[in-house]
This record gives structure tokens, sequence and C-alpha cells, in this order.
């Protein structure tokens, strides 16, 4: 059967399917008077089509050796561009070039294997030396892993603002008992999540009530929360996340919500009734900030009021610690964490030649 790319000699290694009516093939076009073009070509019950690689075809010599698919929305392409190793993901709509982490010199993949769709698996062979000649065996086997990474988070914070604008946060930590919010808010909260790396897509909020907006700075993403009650522990999520080095997966952290507990000890009483009296006529401060429970940007007798209103009150036994957790389905720009596997490193450990890997 004739394939929809005449007019130049096209050369096929794989095809993978999903389907009857959903194949993908892979290889190249060759023209005398240009590189090598990766070919993608499509099977949809009726006919081939070539799709368009994502490389460059006047400056990238591009060849795709091997293509999987997981799923309809899922398929992985590997091969060589310009000596280095060529990775493609499919997403449903497109191809998109996945970075990969070579070693230094000429270095090619020949297959791909993916067990689930959070790891995959591709080999081929790295040239310690390309300008060795004649080559004294200078071929490696490469073999590189594809994982999910979640994005590091470096902090979390309940971020509410004083007398109309002067932020302060409470921490959430990432370990350990959960923080507890203490100012009265009437049910809506923000918590910035903050990240080791800029963020490229803050992902969605997996929390009810919950919405997300990127920022305020380029490695944080805000959740704001509505119709939150109060003398509970709640676990905000974002499901998801991209960042900068397309680390993706789920984040989340845990909240304690109780009025008037400015010692955050998960009781309002005596105790935060005399705390609050010990700042009363104080300037807002980092160090104060919690006494001021109406968010007026004054601590005097109105927050003394609201904290004595809300004593006898107690936080609901405490949930869980933080979770964090891959996402189960690959997000619209996969990441790029294929990290090739040392000769040294487990699995495996051998080191081969170039016959020897054929």
């Amino acid at each position: 059967m004739a394939s929809s790319a005449p007019g130049q000699q096209n050369f096929v290694y794989r095809v993978a399917c999903t389907s009857s009516s959903d194949c993908w093939a892979v290889g190249y076009s060759y023209t005398p008077d240009g590189p090598n073009q990766a070919l993608i070509e499509h099977w949809d019950g009726n006919l081939w089509q070539v799709v368009p690689a994502p490389t460059d075809p006047t400056n990238d010599d591009a060849t795709l050796r091997d293509v999987t698919c997981a799923s309809a929305t899922n398929c992985w392409a590997v091969g060589i561009v310009n000596s280095e190793t060529l990775t493609l993901h499919w997403d449903g709509s497109a191809w998109s070039v996945v970075p990969s982490a070579d070693n230094v010199g000429s270095n090619e993949l020949f297959a791909v294997t993916c067990p689930s769709s959070a790891q995959c698996w591709a080999v081929g062979e790295h040239q310690i030396d390309p300008n060795d000649n004649p080559p004294l065996f200078p071929f490696q086997t490469l073999i590189e892993e594809y994982s999910l990474t979640i994005p590091p988070l470096t902090s979390v914070g309940s971020r509410l603002t004083h007398g109309g604008a002067t932020t302060f946060d409470v921490d959430l930590p990432l370990t350990g008992n959960p923080g507890i919010e203490c100012r009265n808010a009437n049910g809506n909260y923000s918590v910035v999540f903050s990240f080791v790396n800029n963020v490229s897509d803050c992902g969605s909020a997996a929390t009810t009530g919950g919405s997300v907006a990127p920022g305020p700075n380029p490695n944080q993403c805000t959740e704001n929360l509505t119709g939150i009650t109060n003398g509970q522990h709640i676990t905000i999520e974002l499901d998801n996340v991209i960042d900068a080095e397309n680390n993706t997966g789920n984040v989340a952290t845990t909240m304690g919500v109780l009025i008037g507990d400015t010692t955050g000890d998960g009781f309002v009483n005596s105790g935060d009734i005399s705390q609050t009296k010990s700042q009363s006529g104080n300037a807002v401060t980092i160090s104060n900030f919690r006494e001021d429970i109406n968010l007026d940007g004054f601590i005097n007798s109105a927050d003394i009021s609201l904290v004595k209103a809300h004593s006898g009150t107690a936080l609901s036994s405490t949930s869980s610690s933080p979770v964090a957790s891959p996402s189960t389905t690959p997000a619209a720009a996969p990441p790029s964490n294929k990290k090739p596997v040392s000769p040294t490193s487990k699995p495996p450990n051998s080191v081969l030649n170039r016959d020897q890997t054929r």
C-alpha cells in the first residue's frame, strides 16, 4: 500500500497501532539536495497521511527509529537529529519535541517501550568520540528513562491581606503537623504554592470550592478557596502542575482552619485571648499578624472580642500528612525527565560496543 509522501525516497522503520483505525509509522525521507527529514505517517482506517514532524526540515538531519503508543493520546517516537537523540511525544493533537539528557558526543535511540503512562525506556548507542578514525570500540550502550517527577515545592502558605494593603502568610508545613489559619476571612482563603522552578502551567484545583491562578511570582501558583467552614482540616491540592523543567504531577498540603487560635495549638481558649490582649495597640508585623483576627490592619478590642466569641472551639482530628503524587495521565507538554543510565548504574550495568549491541 502506497504511503502519502511521493516524490522522494521514504523509509519506514516501525509501526504502532492503538486500533484498526489508528496507526503511526515512523522513519525518514531522503532528498539528494538536503538533510534527511523525520517521517511520520498516520493511518485512519482508510488511508495513510503524512503528519508534519516538529523538526526543522532545512537544518535538521533527523531520522525516527521506533514508535510506541499507550493510547490514542499518548505515543512516543525516538531516533536521532544532528547527532543527538530525538524524542517526540503525541498528546492526541500534535507531536512535540521532548528534550533528552544526552551524553557528550554522538547519541542515537533505536527503540522505546512504555510499561505505563508514567514510565518509558529507550535504548540506543553513544559514540564516545565521533572523530575517532578508525573507530576503536567507540560505542557504548545508551539507556534512557522517562519518568514523571513531581514539581518540587519550597513552601506553601495561606496568604491574606491586612488593612487592604499588607499581606502575611500562615506557613503550611510540607511535613509534620499542619499549619493553622486563625484569621477570619469569611470562608475565603488564598493558598500560595511556591516551587523550586518557575511554573509553566498551574494545573487545576482538586479542592472543592477552589480555583487556580498563576503567580504572583513566576515560581508560584495560588489556589483561591471559597466557602471554607471553621473548625476543620482541609486538603488543598493542585493537579497536573508543570514547571519549567517539565516536571509534572499533583501537589497538596493540609491546612487547619480555626478562627481565633492565635497560638496555633488547635484550641481557642484563655491563652489566645491573653496573647491577643498583649499585642493590642501594636502595629501589625510579621511577628504578630496572627492577632489581627479581623484583618483590618489593627490589633485592638475588636480582635479580642472575636477571639472571645470563638473561645471553646477546637479543630477536628488531624488529617493525614500533605500528599504529593504524580499525575496519572501525561500533561499536554510532557516532562523532560529522560536521563541516560550510566554504565555503572543499575539497571543494567554492562557496557557493550557497537557490534555487541546488534
